[in-house]
Order: C-alpha cells, then sequence, then structure tokens
C-alpha cells in the first residue's frame, strides 16, 4: 500500500548487501565450493580405499602366521617310548648311570628294562630330545676329540647339544644327528671299547643306521 517508488526487482542490493546470485562474482565463488565438495569426496573415497588395501594385506599376513603356528603344532609328534638299536649284533642303546663311568652311553644286548627304553619327544623341523627312561637323564655329547665325542647322558639343559635330528631312511631305519655338531650317532663293535657310543662325521658303513621301535611294536 505504500507510494513513492517502484517495487525493486527481486535479488537487487537490500540492506544486508547479498549479492546477484547470477552475477559474476557469486558464480565464481559457487564453482569454488563445488570445486571443493569434489576434494573433499575423493579424498574421503582415497582413504577408504587405503584403509581397506592395508586391513586386507595385514589379514593374510596374520592368518598366514596362525595357520603356521596351527600346523606345526598339529605336525607335532606326541612323545613315545622307544628301543633304538644296531642289526649289527643285535644291540641296544643304554647307558650307564653312575658318575664315575661319566653316564657313557652304550650299546648292550637286549635286556628288557628301562636302561634301554627312551622318550622320544618331538620339538619340530625333525629335531627330538631322546630321554632314557629309567634316569629321566638327556642324550648328549662331549664336542673335543680329547674326549672322543663320546655320547653321554646329561640333565636337561635345553640346548642343541641333546637335540637330535632323526632322519628317516626307510621303513625303521633312521640316522641319529646332534644338531650342535652336525655329527652323528655311532658306536664302537668291540669289549675293549665297551661297546661306546660315540659321535662322528657321516659314512656310509651302516654303523650310522638305527633302528627305532616303539616300545610294544615293531615299527612306530
Amino acid at each position: 500500500m505504500g507510494t513513492g517508488g517502484a517495487p525493486t526487482s527481486l535479488g537487487s542490493g537490500t540492506a544486508g548487501g547479498s549479492r546477484d546470485p547470477r552475477s559474476p562474482e557469486a558464480g565464481a565463488m559457487h564453482a569454488r565450493r563445488k570445486a571443493g565438495r569434489r576434494l573433499l569426496t575423493t579424498l574421503a573415497a582415497v582413504a577408504v580405499i587405503l584403509f581397506a588395501s592395508t586391513g586386507a594385506a595385514a589379514a593374510p599376513a596374520t592368518a598366514t602366521t596362525d595357520s603356521r603356528e596351527r600346523a606345526t603344532a598339529i605336525l607335532l609328534e606326541p612323545p613315545r617310548v622307544v628301543r633304538i638299536f644296531h642289526d649289527w649284533g643285535a644291540r641296544f642303546l643304554d647307558a650307564h648311570e653312575i658318575s664315575s663311568l661319566d653316564y657313557n652311553v652304550v650299546t648292550r644286548p637286549l635286556q628288557e628294562n628301562n636302561t634301554q627304553l627312551w622318550l622320544l619327544t618331538d620339538k619340530g623341523f625333525g629335531q627330538y630330545t631322546i630321554m632314557q627312561l629309567s634316569s629321566g637323564r638327556y642324550l648328549d655329547a662331549h664336542e673335543i676329540a680329547s674326549l672322543d665325542f663320546r655320547v653321554v647322558t646329561r640333565p636337561q639343559q635345553n640346548d642343541t647339544t641333546q637335540l637330535w635330528r632323526l632322519t628317516n631312511l626307510g621303513g625303521d631305519y633312521h640316522t641319529i644327528q646332534q644338531v650342535s655338531s652336525g655329527r652323528f650317532l655311532d658306536s664302537y663293535h668291540s669289549s675293549s671299547q665297551d661297546f661306546r657310543a660315540v659321535t662322528r662325521p657321516a659314512n656310509t658303513t651302516g654303523s650310522q643306521q638305527w633302528r627305532i621301535n616303539c616300545r610294544n611294536a615293531t615299527t612306530c
């Protein structure tokens, strides 16, 4: 109802100082805002992709580690009581149980007692500890020539002198190799040497081939 002037056009200058959205300045501002929104959207998408790829890479590594640990646990054999012997004279691994004889390991004819029974415990990777059942002492060996590399028993030491690598040669025949020295279980075949067990470098004479039988079975 007011008089005294024509009405202004929509969007013309007002007390608030707003600009005509159709002006060049307003168009440029609008374009900058759209470009900013597009940049933010792109950065967010890149972040999602990077996070997903990192997570995907980590998951298989974790899964692989877990599966390896499970496989190791599954492949370990339960401890078993065995006899270890040579075909040569059917002599069985045995050991003195007194310190004056340095707990030397020897071979003896079958005696049907616990001095000739040994507990094999799988430690993985084909390596075992070999414990004499009667004494609870572990197969070990001197590693110097002045002691003839004699095989002995010792209290458990948790080192590689008491770890033995068993390699199957077919059937129940094995070589028994000391992990620390790389030398193989062998033995004298004469009473003058008390049929002592020793370690020696690998040979092909058969003296390092040992049969391993479970206590109440022909094979194990």
